[in-house]
């Protein structure tokens, strides 16, 4: 019996849960990243997450003046997902960002991400190296 609850013990701790965090263009990046208290930006959101984790973006412009650096690997079995909400479509607005061919406004280049029903606005470019690295984007 002692021996059974050990190797329970040790499997339990070995298991990692994926957590769902929120971002909102009308968050704080002071917040928990939760659906009532979302972050206001990708990249914190992005930081406080795990391979196996889900970004939800709420719906509204999401204004940004720089590209969103997104490096973090996950696995073929614990992917990263950044996500509309289901049934929302937010908008990434980089109106404010000088407009250029060059100027990438999601820069991807971590690996096993899933990008999936976000707009993107006034970008210069959203990159060509995206599905060298086990990264799907659906629109």
């Amino acid at each position: 019996m002692k021996t059974f609850i050990s190797i329970l013990l040790a499997l339990c701790s070995a298991t990692s849960f994926a957590i769902t965090r929120y971002v909102s263009p009308y968050g704080s990046d002071t917040d928990p990243g939760t659906l009532a208290l979302p972050y206001k930006s990708i990249t914190k959101a992005v930081a406080s997450s795990v391979a196996g984790d889900t970004i939800y973006l709420r719906v509204g412009n999401h204004v940004y003046t720089d590209k969103i650096n997104i490096s973090k690997v996950g696995t073929p079995g614990t992917r990263f997902y950044l996500l509309a909400y289901p049934g929302e479509r937010p908008v990434l607005d980089f109106s404010s960002m000088v407009f250029s061919s060059s100027n990438r406004c999601l820069d991807l280049s971590g690996s096993y991400w899933t990008v999936r029903g976000i707009d993107f606005y006034k970008a210069g470019e959203a990159g060509d190296e995206v599905y060298t690295r086990t990264i799907f984007v659906q629109n």
